[in-house]
């Protein structure tokens, strides 16, 4: 059978779906990947991923491009005559179930968190988000399979009742336990006597990825916390989203001792094997985040938001410790509680390793996904029990 899986930009793919990808081939399917071109379009093809790509403006947001991408999606279907389209994040699945309105080919849409729209409070993204509601109900209406990441999303879908048949729960993407791992086994930098502990934080600089209340918290701490601290923030702001970290804001910490802005990087497991405890306090919509994820594969502690997706990724007091979300207070608390309590991180991370390795990992996942396409084998376990 071939599989066409279908990406916003060539990075998400290469980061996101190669492995899956990959894991696909080594099941006998045949694989393509249908992504915008840009610099990741010859790394895939290295790998072994036959490509199709397209010209793709992301500041362009007119409904011509849109309708320019449906008439490309289905000629290249049609011509490789592909039997399962995949498609992951908002655009890409609409745009799939446009392209294959009237076709019988299997139509998969991936959603990987409801974003930024169902985020921000506005009355701008109030009216965006009750559209992305009727953009949802559209596109489920044509699909064969929709898979959430988290049970929560669900609750903002319409007519959610009709579609509890196709709509089917797989944690995450997937984290590859292999290369996120923990640098010596069964040694720590914690239990090692590093005169600072560090935090480190992996993300799209986004307000709502908690950025500002993250280095509120840090620089709000009593002195004598401060000095035993250090956080490093990995990541990017976003240029094509609205709600990106400003420069200037990430230019204030400059030559602060205690809070560091590293920018993007493309060796974060190196990264959290040298850091001590991840933080992330999102009040974005997530699916699961994979940062999360990697940052658990790698054996370290978690603080995170009890929000959708997050909360699924920590258990509080067994791998780190949740906190509100927007709350400045309950992030000093975590960092205090943390500091005081370094005899039980080692355990907490270990913790964490064992449940990305049990309900996270590329095989568990993987494996989850494949069931869902028709012709290969029945879902097991992974429908969701809508009322």
């Amino acid at each position: 059978m071939k599989v066409l899986l279908i990406e916003n930009g060539g990075r998400d793919f290469y980061i996101s779906r190669l492995a899956y990808a990959h894991f696909l081939i080594k099941k006998g399917y045949k694989v393509y990947a249908l992504i915008p071109a840009d610099g990741y379009v010859e790394r895939i093809k290295q790998s072994g991923i036959e490509v199709i790509s397209y010209p793709f403006d992301r500041k362009n947001k007119g409904i011509l491009q849109i309708i320019k991408l449906i008439f490309f999606y289905r000629k290249e279907i049609r011509k490789n005559n592909i039997d399962i389209i995949h498609s992951f994040r908002f655009q890409p699945n609409l745009i799939n179930t446009l392209s294959n309105l009237f076709s019988k080919r299997q139509v998969v849409l991936h959603i990987t968190g409801l974003g930024i729209t169902f985020s921000v409070k506005t009355l701008k993204y109030r009216f965006l988000k009750w559209t992305s509601k009727l953009l949802y109900f559209f596109q489920f209406l044509r699909a064969d399979t929709i898979i959430v990441q988290n049970p929560d999303d669900i609750n903002d879908f319409l007519g959610k009742r009709l579609f509890k048949k196709t709509i089917h729960l797989i944690k995450g993407s997937g984290v590859n336990t292999n290369v996120f791992c923990p640098l010596i086994d069964g040694q720590k930098r914690i239990s090692n006597g590093f005169p600072r502990l560090k935090f480190i934080c992996v993300s799209r600089l986004l307000w709502e990825k908690g950025i500002k209340e993250l280095t509120d918290a840090f620089s709000q701490l009593p002195k004598d916390i401060q000095k035993k601290v250090e956080l490093n923030i990995v990541g990017w702001p976003d240029a094509d989203n609205p709600r990106r970290v400003s420069h200037d804001f990430i230019n204030s910490f400059t030559g602060n001792e205690t809070i560091f802005f590293s920018g993007k990087s493309e060796n974060v497991a190196s990264l959290l094997q040298h850091s001590d405890v991840f933080i992330y306090p999102s009040y974005y919509r997530e699916g699961i985040p994979r940062s999360v994820l990697e940052a658990m594969a790698v054996g370290m502690p978690i603080i995170t938001t009890d929000i959708p997706g997050c909360n699924l990724t920590t258990i509080n007091g067994y791998n780190g410790f949740l906190i509100e979300p927007q709350s400045i207070d309950t992030i000093k608390q975590a960092i205090i509680q943390t500091v005081n309590n370094t005899v039980h991180l080692d355990a907490m991370g270990n913790n964490s390793r064992n449940k990305a390795i049990k309900e996270f990992s590329n095989p568990v996942i993987f494996n989850e996904i494949v069931a869902l396409y028709k012709g290969h084998s029945k879902p097991h376990n992974i429908s969701l029990n809508i009322m």
